[in-house]
C-alpha cells in the first residue's frame, strides 16, 4: 500500500485517509502462476502534493506496480501473471492491454461479470 507521508521531528505520521492514499498492490502466489487480486491507483481523489494523480502519473504508478508483480512471478518461477477484469474491458483497456495482457476468454471463479486476463512472462533464452 501507498500512503503519502509526513515526517516531523524525525517521527512518521500517516493519516491514511482517502485524499493521502495513492495506490495498493495484492497478489497471491499460486502453484502454476501469480493471481493480483487489488490493484488499485487512486486517480479520483488523491492530493498528494496538493493536487490530484494525473493520468500519466496514474499509468506510471500502476506501471511500477504490475512491473514488481512480474519481477515476482519471475523470482518463483511462474510463467503467468493472473487478473480479474469486468467483462467490459474498460479498465482493462486503461492500464492491462498495453503491458502485454492477454484476454483469456476464461470467466472469473467468483463473478460472471468478470472475466481473466493475463501476461505470460517471456521465456529466458
Amino acid at each position: 500500500r501507498i500512503w503519502k507521508s509526513k515526517t516531523m521531528f524525525n517521527y512518521w505520521y500517516n493519516d491514511q485517509s482517502s485524499s493521502s492514499f495513492i495506490g495498493a498492490l495484492d497478489y497471491i502466489v499460486r502453484p502454476n502462476d501469480i493471481k493480483i487480486d487489488y490493484i488499485n491507483v487512486n486517480d479520483d481523489e488523491c492530493l498528494y502534493v496538493n493536487k490530484p494523480i494525473t493520468l500519466d502519473e496514474s499509468r506510471v504508478i500502476h506501471h511500477k506496480l504490475l512491473e514488481y508483480v512480474k519481477k515476482c512471478a519471475k523470482d518463483e518461477n511462474k510463467d503467468k501473471v493472473i487478473i480479474d477484469v469486468h467483462g467490459n474491458l474498460r479498465i482493462y483497456n486503461k492500464f492491462f492491454k498495453d503491458e502485454g495482457f492477454q484476454v483469456t476468454g476464461r470467466k472469473a471463479s467468483d463473478n460472471p461479470f468478470w472475466q481473466e486476463v493475463e501476461f505470460t512472462l517471456p521465456k529466458d533464452t
